[in-house]
């Protein structure tokens, strides 16, 4: 199975890219290529393999909290449109009501 390159303007692609710029990323990516430690010591494949599963890791971590980010965001914007319906619902039957005035002058200010 193939999979379609993402555009550049996509919040998946922008969220790799703020991610790739990381030093974290950085320091992970040098870790999961390196063949020769910083003395000249070749690193054994085995460890390489370590290196390697320990930058998926840190990758697949970020994105989970990417993904709590995100929904914690979504769950005050659901809230907010929950208190935005109420209140609209509020208007609208105080106006049929006659009591537009009386409503609206005891609506709290956000502060």
């Amino acid at each position: 199975m193939t999979s379609m390159p993402l555009p550049s303007d996509h919040p998946m692609m922008k969220a790799w890219d703020e991610f790739c710029a990381t030093d974290e990323f950085k320091n992970a990516l040098r870790w999961s290529v390196e063949t020769k430690y910083d003395d000249g010591r070749p690193v054994p494949d085995i460890q390489r393999e370590q290196h390697a599963k320990g930058a998926m890791w840190l990758a697949f971590t970020k994105g989970l909290e990417k993904i709590g980010d995100l929904e914690a965001k979504l769950k005050a914007s659901e809230e907010r449109e929950r208190q935005l319906k109420e209140l609209l619902e509020r208007i609208e039957m105080a106006a049929r009501e006659g009591y537009l005035l009386r409503l609206v002058t005891a609506i709290p200010k956000e502060g």
